[in-house]
């Protein structure tokens, strides 16, 4: 193009087109993108110029350039109301030989009509870019263009809610109640009002357009499933005063709103479903799961409370799906530790219902052999619900196999219930007793020839212990004493029967994990003893290393006591479980 009438059109130098005494050849240039005078003048709403350019050159009125687009497309996309009025008032005098369908105005139908390559026509630019004014010019122009859809399968009502534009998407509603609403992905205008949270465009729609509430996406998804997985209370009891059925509609998995408020912990939105709609906690998911299978799931305490706490629900707590998995089953497959503990709280949870496969839930738990403090609180409420499957496994496992080994095949045992500590892992466990044993030894031995309070230098005690008469230094030296005794007692126990090999040492495991115990026992008191005899004229001092101790002491036991798997037992066994069940089942820890 001339770079004269370039900037011409692009400034609206009206003038410029006199000077040219109409040279169409002149004003037929069009630009890389194939665009003419009447696109530039277009894109930058020179009002003047296009007219001007439109009475000397009307073969350039309706001309595309090279993305399908007319003026009156790019006039739509700058939100050029003026120049959108002008387009639709000459279109109908420019054509007046052409006539549509019922009668009239053929010639401004075919230009509105007409698309460019995404097959956005001038309504579609015109909402896409939020330009109220060209939307309601169109509108009025051609309503018929309210159901006419892009490529993508997109309609003006559609875009204008997904866009955000909640005026022009009510400006739509108003002109046709009943116009095209699709989107993209089966999507419909009032799923992109949902999620813009366009609260005035929802009520307007739904008041309207009750059915589009039951209209689903590519997923199968209404407007409701989508409410309740945002948790928008307040859509979701707009949805359902207008359709409380659409409670029941599934997705293409069988999931129901319940479904989805329950896999996202949103019990506001199920408390509201099932106000409207009891029955809908009978709702089942192509695999036989209900909203509490779904709360497991989800990993969704809350949830899984508030099922539990209905008494209506009670039919959910042992509900199988079509594998035969109840919610714990679930739960234990999916290592939902908390939910777990959840579960087995209640009374009505059958503990020991086993599925298709004729497994318990711990049947399942064990098979993956998990660790940590969490995993063995799960296993301690569990472990006394083994169903006679398990118990007919572990004998075909430990029983058959050893009673049919051969002379050369070594089968390892398993106790029912519990996993036995393998060869290896007692080794380890072998070589960290000495090197505990080993480390209070020297420490205890260091501390007996370091005295708190030193040494007297004269006299007829020189060498000897300065404080031998203070209480807290005598029961220094009895705690250091044990301490040393009973670590070098272990390390004797597990180096000196080394040259017997590896089961002559296991032999004495237990005996020197007591003397260990004893030995830490013995090490922290005489730390706090000796803490006390430097710190003895401020009393404070003194006694916080004392109270330390004691916490440590306490914390040690506690941890013995509660830890599901502790050992040893030291005969107090019905005492720890009256504990740990005291503390699990009302959830203090």
């Amino acid at each position: 193009m001339d770079p004269q009438l370039y900037e011409a059109a692009r400034s609206g130098d009206a003038s410029f087109l006199e000077r040219i005494d109409g040279n169409s050849t002149l004003l037929s240039q069009v630009t890389p993108k194939r665009n003419t005078i009447l696109h530039i003048s277009a894109e930058f709403k020179q009002v003047d110029f296009f007219k001007e350019a439109t009475r000397l050159c009307p073969w350039l009125f309706d001309k595309t350039n090279s993305k399908q687009e007319t003026p009156l497309q790019v006039a739509a996309k700058v939100g050029c109301s003026e120049l959108v009025d002008f387009i639709v008032d000459r279109a109908r005098r420019a054509y007046p030989d052409l006539e549509s369908e019922v009668g009239h105005d053929g010639g401004l139908q075919k230009l509105l009509g007409m698309v460019n390559l995404e097959g956005d026509n001038a309504l579609h630019l015109g909402v896409r870019n939020g330009h109220y004014l060209v939307v309601k010019s169109l509108v009025e122009a051609d309503a018929g263009l309210l159901d006419c859809a892009n490529c993508p399968g997109e309609s003006p009502f559609y875009i204008a809610t997904a866009k955000g534009h909640g005026e022009i998407a009510e400006l739509i509603l108003s002109h046709s109640g009943s116009c095209f609403p699709g989107g993209t992905n089966g999507m419909t205008a009032l799923h992109a009002a949902l999620y813009y949270q366009l609260n005035g465009t929802m009520k307007k729609i739904v008041k309207k357009r009750a059915d589009m509430i039951r209209e689903g996406d590519a997923l199968g998804w209404t407007p409701l499933h989508y409410a309740a997985h945002f948790g928008n209370v307040n859509a979701v009891r707009l949805f359902l005063k207008y359709d409380s059925s659409a409670a029941y509609i599934p997705d293409k998995d069988g999931e129901s709103a319940l479904h989805i408020a329950a896999f996202r912990g949103r019990t506001s939105v199920m408390e509201e479903v099932l106000k409207v709609r009891p029955d809908a906690c009978d709702l089942l998911d192509n695999k036989g799961r209900t909203a509490l299978h779904a709360a497991v799931l989800g990993g969704q305490e809350k949830a899984v409370r508030f099922i539990l706490g209905l008494p209506e629900l009670v039919g959910l707590v042992n509900e199988a799906d079509e594998d035969g998995n109840t919610p714990l089953h679930l739960a234990a497959m999916y290592k939902k530790y908390s939910i777990i503990a959840i579960l087995a709280r209640d009374s009505r949870v059958d503990l020991k219902a086993m599925n298709k496969k004729n497994l318990t839930a711990l049947g399942i738990y064990r098979k993956y052999q998990e660790s940590g403090f969490a995993a063995a609180k799960v296993y301690f409420m569990l472990k006394e619900t083994y169903g006679v499957q398990d118990m007919q496994a572990w004998v075909n496992t430990n029983v058959k196999k050893m009673l049919n080994r051969g002379p050369d095949e070594i089968v390892p045992t398993e106790n029912f219930g519990h996993k036995e500590t393998t060869s290896h892992e007692k080794g380890n466990m072998l070589e960290i007793h000495l090197l505990v044993a080993m480390l209070i030894a020297t420490v205890t031995f260091a501390a007996a020839f370091t005295m708190p309070g030193g040494y007297d230098n004269t006299g007829p005690d020189e060498g000897m212990a300065s404080l031998t008469s203070n209480l807290a230094f005598k029961a220094f030296v009895i705690f250091d004493t044990m301490a040393f005794c009973c670590s070098v007692a272990a390390v004797y126990l597990q180096f000196g029967t080394s040259g017997g090999g590896y089961y002559e040492r296991a032999r004495f495991i237990k005996a020197a994990m007591v003397f260990i115990f004893i030995a830490i026992l013995g090490m922290v008191l005489a730390f706090a003893s000796a803490m006390y005899i430097v710190l003895a004229k401020c009393i404070g001092l003194g006694l916080t290393a004392y109270i330390t101790a004691g916490c440590f002491i306490a914390t040690f036991f506690l941890r013995w006591f509660v830890d599901p798997l502790g050992k040893p037992d030291l005969g107090l066994r019905p005492l720890r479980k009256y504990l740990r069940n005291l503390l699990f089942r009302y959830e203090v820890i």
